[in-house]
């Protein structure tokens, strides 16, 4: 072989060499790499599993603690209601017994003091009438005749005297029952001021009259309740609903409502309702200082073809029926309030009815309106009314027949209510409501949010926009001019005010003059607004009249 054969082969072996021993450290470093990729992407996600674990573990415990936290929260604020509300019947219960133990003694201490004086004069005349008898028996015997005769004449006079007397207070006695059996007979009347009457929060938060409940019951269920154990401190028969109304201490009303009085057969006792005497106000609205032009005037805002006379009745503040806008306006009253009274707000609402004089006209140019007055002004909360008023305002328009009812107040629920609506409405009342001024976001009230009531909501007349502090959801059915109206006020004059309470009267107005064509003024003769359809702002839109006004 040659010699440079040789050298190549060596040359050969050596290149083969130097590749493998490339490729070796190559594929070294490649797995030394990888390993340590693969090593470093283990780390981190073992650390990223350990952190989301930690995480989770930690809003696991944080949730935890806040659950437990809230539950504690929510156990303590639970308690705190009930114990509140356990004190605040306590507190009833005990001033009822201390009441019902004052009157006794008090009537066991004239009892006792009657019977003391009486046996006193007894004493004193039978002493007397002795002492005339031994002197007359020591005069002579020539003026016995005489004598007996004027001795017989005293006593028949002291007789006479005594029986006059007696007689004099029967009747006095007779003539303040009579005058208590008619006042009873008519409606309640508290026997102080309602104003020195000490309010409370019911477990719902609303006010209510303290210590007075209320049941409302059919009148043939009243004797078998008393034969069943209950007392009635006092009740009378509504006859336009055909039921009684009555009021009822606490120990018997959370004794019946909580089973603890057994009736003789509940499906005997029929419509029975307890609930507490709640208040309501009329949500006194804005006042308008400026003096606003004709245009404002209910009459200008919506015009109404006067079809029928209607009555109208209306559950609000008395009215100023002396003022100058009433003269074609026949005003009907009666008070289920002793004392003052306010008149602002029923005149408000009466004049956009039916106010008419040089200066101002209402939507009727005649109308006959039953004013039923139910409001006091309380020294903190203003203008206020009770269930107990409301209710017997409501018998006593439906007794008049009349059919339209106008209630420009609100507040909460109350199941004596709403049986006397439903009651009403069934035998074909139509009652309006407002659905208050306490602003977009509040609760409904009532009782606009009875179901049948048409709850009724304000708007500008200028830009048909919703009033700002109106009331909004489902119970709103429908919208009427509410903001700048013009009316009537107290003592003569007339200014203007924004709130639902006058959208109402537009709406009842309508329905009084149209009584047949109630469905197509609520849903059909309306002009849509905000969403379409009807919606919880202005409900199926606003309210038209018989025809636009030019």
């Amino acid at each position: 072989m040659p010699a440079y054969a040789q050298d190549d082969d060596d040359d050969d072996e050596a290149d083969d060499l130097d590749d493998d021993i490339e490729r070796e450290i190559e594929q070294t470093i490649e797995n030394q790499v990888e390993q340590t990729v693969e090593d470093e992407i283990s780390g981190e996600l073992d650390q990223a599993i350990d952190e989301a674990t930690e995480q989770e573990v930690e809003d696991n415990i944080e949730a935890q603690v806040e659950e437990e936290l809230d539950d504690e929260i929510e156990a303590a604020v639970e308690q705190e209601a009930e114990s509140d509300i356990e004190d605040s019947i306590e507190a009833e219960l005990e001033e009822e017994l201390e009441n019902d133990i004052e009157k006794s003694v008090d009537q066991e201490t004239e009892e006792t003091l009657e019977d003391d004086l009486e046996q006193e004069l007894e004493g004193d005349l039978a002493e007397e009438l002795d002492d005339d008898i031994e002197e007359e028996t020591e005069d002579s015997v020539d003026n016995e005749v005489s004598d007996d005769d004027l001795l017989e004449d005293e006593v028949e006079d002291i007789e006479s005297d005594l029986d006059g007397d007696n007689n004099q207070q029967d009747l006095d006695d007779d003539s303040d029952l009579d005058e208590q059996d008619s006042e009873d007979l008519d409606h309640f009347i508290y026997d102080q001021p309602i104003t020195d009457i000490d309010l409370i929060l019911d477990e719902d938060g609303e006010e209510s009259i303290k210590g007075e409940w209320l049941i409302l019951v059919e009148e043939e269920s009243i004797e078998k309740l008393e034969k069943s154990g209950f007392r009635f401190i006092e009740h009378r028969r509504l006859s336009g609903l055909d039921m009684v109304l009555g009021k009822l201490s606490t120990s018997d009303a959370l004794k019946l409502s909580e089973g603890k009085i057994q009736l003789t057969s509940e499906k005997e006792i029929e419509s029975l309702v307890i609930d507490r005497n709640h208040l309501y106000s009329n949500n006194s609205a804005t006042k308008t200082t400026e003096i606003l032009p004709a245009s404002y005037h209910p009459n200008q805002l919506l015009h109404i073809t006067e079809n029928t006379n209607n009555p109208i009745g209306i559950i609000d503040t008395a009215v100023d029926a002396q003022h100058a806008a009433f003269t074609n306006c026949e005003i009907i009253q009666k008070s289920f309030i002793r004392g003052k009274q306010p008149m602002e707000h029923g005149t408000a609402v009466t004049s956009i009815l039916c106010g008419q004089s040089n200066n101002y006209q209402g939507l009727l140019k005649k109308a006959k309106i039953y004013s039923a007055s139910v409001f006091f002004n309380h020294p903190k909360k203003g203008e206020t009314t009770s269930t107990l008023a409301i209710i017997q305002a409501i018998d006593w328009l439906v007794s008049n027949k009349v059919p339209i009812i106008n209630l420009s107040l609100c507040g909460p629920a109350n199941s004596l209510l709403e049986t006397a609506v439903k009651k009403a409405i069934r035998q074909g009342t139509t009652i309006v409501a407002a659905v208050g001024n306490n602003g977009p976001t509040s609760a409904p009230v009532y009782p606009a949010a009875y179901e049948d009531v048409i709850g009724v909501t304000g708007v500008s007349p200028k830009t048909n926009k919703v009033y700002r502090l109106a009331g909004r959801g489902k119970h709103v059915d429908i919208a009427a001019p509410g903001m700048d109206i013009a009316h009537a006020q107290v003592g003569g004059g007339y200014t203007s005010s924004s709130g639902t309470s006058f959208a109402t009267p537009f709406v009842s107005a309508l329905l009084a003059s149209n009584p047949n064509q109630k469905e197509k003024i609520l849903q059909e003769q309306v002009i849509d607004l905000g969403e379409p359809g009807r919606d919880h702002v202005y409900g199926s839109g606003l309210i038209q009249g018989n025809k636009p006004k030019n």
